[in-house]
């Protein structure tokens, strides 16, 4: 069974912003779905640097995750890393 994405319409000058933000019309769309309607906004989620990107240490048990990881280093112990689909 083949699946086909459907990508919410817009008013949205999508070539343009696609053009203005170096991105494909695709994904120009998909953004301004998720509130992005400024170039300059869509290149920055697009090349982030490390300033752009939240602390990790906000998240909830970062501290105790951190330590678990130091513990498991130090002891030698292997590690196993587990993501969602869109991490």
């Amino acid at each position: 069974m083949e699946k086909k994405w459907l990508i919410k319409s817009t008013s949205s000058d999508i070539s343009g912003l696609a053009k203005g933000s170096g991105v494909s019309e695709v994904i120009a769309k998909i953004l301004i779905n998720r509130g992005f309607h400024k170039a300059i906004d869509i290149k920055k989620f697009m090349r982030a640097s490390i300033e752009d990107l939240y602390d990790p240490f906000l998240m909830k048990d970062m501290e105790k995750a951190t330590e678990i990881i130091k513990q498991a280093i130090e002891n030698k112990k292997k590690i196993v890393v587990y993501g969602d689909y869109d991490v």
